[in-house]
Order: C-alpha cells, then sequence, then structure tokens
C-alpha cells in the first residue's frame, strides 16, 4: 500500500486498501485520497504534492494533468488541479490549530462555478463528496472576503515584479534596482506597485488581494532580472504568469522583462516574443519612461468651478421617480435605483440630485456617511458623479457631499505615520483647496508635521528627501508655512543630535548636527565632536601601542623563565633515561579525548578535542571516527565545558513536518537525543555529558516566542549564543557577517544524507566539494515554521528557514573534565 502524503501538512495519511478517505497523523484532518493503480502513478502523485504544498503549482499542475492522462475518473486529481488553479495554502490557525486554506492565486469566477470542481463531485463518492463540498464552501467564502478588499484598492499604472531574498534572507540587487526604478516612475506622476513599500505594513498571509488587484489593475508590468533563479523563483513566476494569463485572455497589458549582467537568451522562454530591455545600458531609465509615456495616454478629469449654481425645475413625474429611487436605495436595491436614474436624466440630464444619488449607488451604500472618497494619481477626487454634483447640484446639496469629504480627508490624516503618506496629503489638499480655507489647510498641514517630528517618525534615511520635498513645493505652502516647517524639522534634527551627544554618541551626533550645519550652532558642533573623535581614535591608538609593547616586554620574560625551565626538564629527562636504561623507553601515545583531559590539560586553552565517534569520511555510514569539537567556554568552578561540533555532522529537517513548533516539540531535538546520542556515544562517554537546562529565547527581531525551557543531553546552539561566542556580542538587531569562524564545512557523510535536495554542498558530478555549508541553530525565525541558520558566509539568517528542509547540524553539550 502507497503511503500518501497529506495536502494541508505533508505528514502521512492513515488509511486501508480502497478507501476514499484518510486522517492524517499529524494534522489530524479528513483527507480524500487518490485512485492508486500502480507505482507509477504513485511517484506522480507524491512528486504533484509536493510541487503543490511548496507552492510550485504550475509544475504540480502540469504533473496532475499528466496523471489524468492514465486515469481521467479520479475525483481527488481534478480536486487537487483546482487548488493548483486557485494557489490553495493550508496555513494553521494560531487559535484553533486546525488547517485552514488562504487563497495564492485568486481568481473573479468562483471556485463553484469551475469545472474541475463539478467533475470531481460528479466522480466523487458520497464521502468525497461531503469533504470536497465543505472544503470549496469555505474557500469560496474567503475568495469572497479577498475580493471585497481587492475592490477597495486604488488602481496602478505599473507592477514592478522581482526578487527580494536570497536563500539566506539577504536583499537581492534585483530589489535595490527595482527600488530606484520605483522612484523613477513615482517621479513621473505613475501609480507604481513596488512591493517592498506597497506592502510594508501588511503581513505576509494578507498579500494577496492587493497584489491580485495590483495585477488586474496594473496597464505595465516591468520584470526585473539579475540572475536566472531569481526570475523563476515560486513567488516571482508566480506573479508574472499570472500577468501573462491576463494577457492571453485579452487584456490589453504589456509585460516588460528588464534584465542586466546576464544573457537574455537565460531569460524565461515565455518571455521568449517579448522585447526585453538591458538595464545595463546607457539611458536605459530614459527610454523605459518615453516607452511607457507612450503606451499609458494620461488624461485629466474634467475641471468643475465651484461657482455654479443651478436650479432644476421638478416635475411631478420627475417626483415620483425619485421617491422610487430612495426606496431602491433604502432597501439595497441598487441595479434597480440606478435604472430609475438613467430614467430621470433622461429628463433632465443637469439634475444634481440624481448625480448624488448615483454616488451612492457607485459604492452601493445608503448615506452618504457610508461613501468611501477615493483620489486619482493626480490627487483629485476620482467620482465623475461628484463632479456633477458639484457642478449641478444647489447649494445646500453641494455642502453636504463637501462637508462629507472632508471629514473623510481629515479621517485620512489622522491616521498619517509615515512621512510618505504625508507627502501625499500634502498633494491632496494642494488639489482641493476649495474644501478648506487657506488658514485652516495651513494648520493642518503645520500640526500633522509637528506630529510627526515630535512621534520621530522621519528616519534620518528620510531626511534629504525632506530637504527636496519642502524646496520643492515652496509655492504650494508659501512663504511663511515653508519657514515655520523647515524650523520645525531643523529643530527636531537638534535636538536628536544633542540627545545623542549627552549620551555620548558621538558618532550618530555629528551625522545629525552635519546635515544641518546651517541651523544655530549645528556646523561648530559637529567641527567639535568631528575633533573628539579623532581625539578618542588617536588616544586608542597610542593605548593599543602601549598594551602591545608591555606584552613584548612580558613575552620576553616568559621566554627566558621557560627557557630556563625547559633546560632543567632535559638535564631531568637524561637523569630519568640513566637511571631506567634498561626499560623501554617507548612513550606512551595516549589518545586525546574529553574523558582523558584532565582539568588543567582544559583550562590550558585547549581549543579542540576529540570525543565520540560518527560517521564522517565514510559516505555510507560504515566507518566511524572521533568526532572533532570546538571549547566554546569553561566553567572552572563546576569543572565542565560547552563543546560545539568543529564539523557538520549531519543533515537533518528542523522538524519533518511543516507547521508551527518550537525547540521543545520539533523532531530535530528527539533525534539528536535518541540517534545521534546513542549511536556517537559509549556509556562512558554518556556518564560525562551533562544535562542542561536550555533557555529558548525569542527572536527579538521578529519578537516570535522561542517557547518553553527543555531539558537536553545535546542541543543546538541558539541566535544569542551565537552571537555570544561568534558575534562579539552585538545586538541581533544589527548583526550581519558574524565572521570566519563561525563558518564550517560538512563532512561526506553529512553532504550524503539527503543529498537529493542540494542543501550540503556537492559538485555537478557528485564528489564532495570544500565549501562551507548552511546549518540550523534552535531559535525561531521570521514564525515558527521557520528555523534561523547561519550560512556558508558567516551570515546570521534571522528569518530563518521552513523546518521541512534539510540542512547542516552543528551539535553542543556540556561536558564534564
Amino acid at each position: 500500500m502507497s503511503i500518501l502524503k497529506c495536502k494541508m501538512c505533508g505528514g502521512n495519511i492513515i488509511y486501508n486498501e480502497g478507501d476514499k478517505v484518510g486522517t492524517c497523523e499529524s494534522c489530524g484532518t479528513k483527507q480524500t485520497i487518490p485512485n492508486i493503480s500502480g507505482e507509477k502513478i504513485a511517484n506522480m502523485v507524491d512528486r504533484a504534492n509536493h510541487f503543490r504544498l511548496n507552492n510550485e503549482y504550475d509544475k504540480a499542475q502540469k504533473i496532475y494533468e499528466d496523471i489524468l492522462l492514465e486515469n481521467s475518473d479520479d475525483a481527488e486529481i481534478y480536486w487537487d488541479l483546482l487548488l493548483c488553479k486557485y494557489g490553495i495554502e493550508y496555513v494553521e490557525d494560531p487559535k484553533t490549530k486546525k488547517r485552514v486554506p488562504t487563497i495564492n492565486r485568486l481568481q473573479y469566477k468562483s471556485i463553484l462555478l469551475e469545472d474541475d470542481y463539478k467533475k470531481a463531485i460528479t466522480l466523487a463518492d458520497s464521502s468525497q463528496k461531503q469533504l470536497f463540498e465543505e472544503e470549496a464552501k469555505y474557500i469560496d467564502e474567503v475568495q469572497k472576503n479577498i475580493l471585497d478588499i481587492s475592490k477597495k484598492e486604488k488602481p496602478y499604472d505599473i507592477f514592478i515584479c522581482y526578487k527580494e531574498s536570497d536563500a539566506n534572507g539577504r536583499r537581492t540587487q534585483d530589489s535595490v534596482l527595482a527600488q530606484e526604478m520605483y522612484y523613477g516612475l513615482t517621479n513621473e506622476g505613475y501609480k507604481v506597485f513596488f512591493s517592498r513599500i506597497t506592502l510594508e505594513d501588511i503581513l505576509g498571509t494578507a498579500y494577496e488581494p492587493y497584489i491580485f488587484s495590483a495585477l488586474n489593475s496594473s496597464k505595465i508590468m516591468i520584470v526585473i532580472a539579475t540572475k536566472t533563479e531569481y526570475v523563476n523563483a515560486v513567488w516571482v513566476k508566480n506573479e508574472w504568469s499570472r500577468y501573462l494569463n491576463l494577457i492571453s485572455n485579452g487584456e490589453n497589458k504589456i509585460l516588460i522583462p528588464a534584465y542586466r549582467d546576464m544573457d537574455p537568451y537565460d531569460l524565461p522562454a515565455e518571455f521568449s516574443h517579448l522585447q526585453a530591455l538591458d538595464m545595463g545600458k546607457l539611458g536605459f531609465m530614459q527610454d523605459l519612461i518615453r516607452g511607457i509615456n507612450k503606451i499609458i495616454n494620461k488624461s485629466e478629469n474634467d475641471k468643475y468651478t465651484n461657482n455654479i449654481s443651478h436650479n432644476t425645475n421638478v416635475t411631478a413625474n420627475e417626483n415620483s421617480l425619485m421617491k422610487r429611487v430612495e426606496i431602491f436605495i433604502e432597501d439595497g436595491d441598487f441595479d434597480s435605483a440606478k435604472e430609475y436614474c438613467e430614467k430621470l436624466l433622461d429628463i433632465n440630464p443637469e439634475n444634481g440630485k440624481v448625480y448624488y444619488y448615483l454616488m451612492l449607488i457607485e459604492q452601493k451604500v445608503k448615506t452618504i456617511d457610508e461613501y468611501k472618497i477615493t483620489f486619482n494619481d493626480e490627487y483629485e477626487i476620482s467620482s465623475n458623479n461628484y463632479n456633477k454634483v458639484i457642478k449641478y447640484g444647489d447649494d445646500n446639496l453641494k455642502h453636504t457631499v463637501n462637508e462629507q469629504i472632508k471629514n473623510n480627508i481629515l479621517k485620512q490624516l489622522d491616521e498619517v505615520k509615515y512621512f510618505s503618506q504625508f507627502k501625499e496629503q500634502v498633494f491632496l489638499l494642494s488639489r482641493n483647496k476649495s474644501l478648506f480655507a487657506k488658514e485652516e489647510l495651513n494648520d493642518l498641514i503645520k500640526n500633522k508635521w509637528i506630529n510627526l517630528l515630535d512621534k520621530n517618525k522621519i528616519s534620518f534615511y528620510d531626511q534629504k528627501n525632506i530637504f527636496y520635498f519642502l524646496d520643492e513645493n515652496k509655492n504650494t505652502f508659501g512663504n511663511e508655512l515653508y519657514k515655520e516647517l523647515y524650523d520645525n524639522f531643523c529643530e527636531s534634527i537638534y535636538n536628536k543630535a544633542d540627545s545623542y551627544l549627552k549620551k555620548g554618541e558621538l558618532q550618530l551626533a555629528f551625522d545629525y548636527f552635519s546635515c544641518i550645519d546651517s541651523y544655530k550652532d549645528a556646523k561648530q558642533k559637529a567641527s567639535d565632536i568631528q575633533r573628539e573623535i579623532e581625539n578618542e581614535k588617536e588616544a586608542e591608538k597610542k593605548k593599543i601601542e602601549e598594551e602591545r609593547e608591555t606584552e613584548r616586554l612580558r613575552w620576553e620574560a616568559e621566554v627566558k623563565i621557560l627557557a630556563g625551565i625547559a633546560l632543567l626538564i632535559v638535564v631531568v629527562a637524561i637523569i630519568f633515561i640513566v637511571l631506567h636504561k634498561n626499560k623501554s623507553n617507548k612513550p606512551i601515545n595516549k589518545a586525546k579525548t574529553i574523558v582523558e583531559y584532565s582539568r588543567n590539560t582544559l583550562i590550558d586553552n585547549v581549543d579542540t578535542v576529540t570525543f565520540g565517534s560518527y560517521p564522517q569520511s565514510d559516505t555510507n555510514g560504515n566507518k566511524k571516527e572521533p568526532i572533532k569539537w570546538i571549547v566554546l567556554e569553561k566553567d572552572e568552578i563546576n569543572h565542565k565545558a560547552l563543546l560545539l561540533s568543529k564539523y557538520i555532522l549531519d543533515c537533518q529537517c528542523y522538524n519533518e513536518n511543516f507547521g508551527y513548533v518550537t525547540w521543545e516539540n520539533c523532531t530535530l531535538r528527539r533525534w539528536l537525543n535518541n540517534t545521534f546520542y546513542n549511536n556517537a556515544f559509549s556509556s562512558i562517554e554518556q556518564n560525562k555529558i551533562q544535562t542542561t537546562n536550555v533557555i529558548n529565547n525569542n527572536n527579538i527581531l521578529y519578537n516570535i516566542n522561542g517557547g518553553n525551557e527543555t531539558y537536553d543531553k545535546l542541543f543546538l546552539l541558539s541566535i544569542d549564543e551565537t552571537l555570544r561566542y561568534f558575534g562579539n556580542g552585538m545586538n541581533v538587531a544589527f548583526i550581519n557577517i558574524l565572521g570566519e569562524n563561525v563558518v564550517t564545512r560538512g563532512t561526506n557523510y553529512a553532504k550524503s544524507v539527503n543529498n537529493n535536495e542540494g542543501n550540503l554542498y556537492v559538485n555537478d558530478y557528485g564528489d564532495q566539494d570544500d565549501r562551507n555549508s548552511v546549518f540550523f541553530l534552535r531559535s525561531p525565525g521570521i514564525n515558527q515554521s521557520y528555523a534561523a541558520t547561519v550560512g556558508d558566509d558567516g551570515y546570521l539568517n534571522t528569518r530563518g528557514i521552513m523546518h521541512g528542509s534539510s540542512y547542516g547540524i552543528r551539535p553542543a553539550f556540556w561536558v564534564s573534565y
């Protein structure tokens, strides 16, 4: 009987031969299962499920379609095709701990109307059908909720598709190029979707509505590529393949590949019919903008003055029709209300009140209080019906509508937290000045500006942009307001610099004073600080030279003492040999193991010891060799030492099943303290290994709970311990490269374990190479389904890698001596 994997978490499904439904032994959910007619089909199903669980939906879909060529009557395969089409990923609900579906490939069409769903229902038996119907109904509700969110999003002109992070969690060159392009296109007045900025305040599981809305509204997608693997990465391909599907379905859209430092023939085959642009070419950005300007024809909305008053002659027939419109809106029958509005406009096309009702109908709301004001890219009110209300409505109606718009704008101002949002609001207010008196407008801008500065929301990175913004918008602000904003900004930076100076953080104080050197005595203070920094460096240099000289003199004295001791030892040795000349003078070549090290031996700065044995050079695991350990710390009072394996000894998953788990419950902890412990150490050695109270601290960068304390013989290092022993005590929020001391390579045996996944380095011919490899830490990553790692270049990846992936293992433990 074949082993089937859970479509939700990847665990094994428990079922009997002939069953159509089984239960996952890991997450406990009921699962519909396919018809397995032979080993070939079983392997194809397993491979397709693997790709789908890793969000590689196109690859999975192709295999499912091949399975249907062999057996076109399998209800489960049609259901799996449906999951691929909608990009269904099952995540654990933190409250109920149940697996629930989320959608990564949103469609306008309901899942209940899909042909694959209808086929699955038709071919399913009663037990399968019930599960399919329940699951589809739930997905349909999720789909509706996501579509509701996406409908509220403003349309975009351009979608930038790129790879944000590499395998070690570091930012890619593609991301930097994309951000430069984003600012260039934004400055040209285009509405640009760039996920690093657009989605910065949104959780990863909630991205889809915004990506879906941007893909469908954008007229142009630009795909940035500097490496083949980046442009073919799962989530990058998910975006550009969906965009190509929109084009193939008749949407008037254009995809532009933009490459750099690579051969254009290495771009995906799907781009072969497209004109790719070389970003390394001189004048690339100008050429791109000129081409985009030709594609996107910008048109301004008609401008209507606010001083036009129109009095409408209302007939009895109009009164009757108007009453019907009001009743329809009150009942929520917006289609009928719109139909009757059109009848009223046939009678009188300049009836302001009808356009007011059309404003409500366009958003399907019953009162103006529920109406959400939206603005176009020029920061003008985007509703054409609003413009007609202002043009044709009476003073009372215009006042009612404008008061609601003012309330909406004020609400948006209250939600401003960052400088980029503040800029948008200034442009919005400046384009709608008729809504506010000049003094009221100035007060709004000034108060929000001061509030941002007081809350320290403007970063050091933004300062240069702020100066440009102020200078470029002098006319918008007026001289008086401009001077007040400028002085407030300089005062805020000055106070910040002064606070750093008082705390003794001279470099930060210098940086801040330098950027406003024309304000107060900032230039003089920056000069004084620079001189003080140089004096400190000179004093430190002198101190180091003095310490070196002291150390040299001490060393010379010790050499003389050691020379005398050595001479004495030689004399004693000669005497000993003479007295015992009839005895064998063959020295005892005793193996250096931690069991036989005396207390003094360890205290005398022994950095590496041997202890236990494990397969290393033998890839088949038949031959054990002594294990080398690095001594990280010695407790001389309690006679114990902390050891870390010098090399990566094995390659294992942090947790065999995907999902949220901490060190306390992961499968790697059980493997380390059972399988490895019993295989690597003799009973004598095991008696030397101490049981340690392991503290599992949080990942402070992402505020992820590290879990409960554990009591272990063997464990992995945590983020905090790695920083302590290899990072010179640096804070995790600022750590980048730990250094060469922490990196290591895997043994030949470790590289042979799970080698099909390629997570420890080997070359193309299968021979082992000497490059360093990635190894796990026990701390959580960006969430509890990820574990932190150390990269092959010594980079601390606090974001981490998913539990189900296999990476290097470097055990650690305390041993008594």
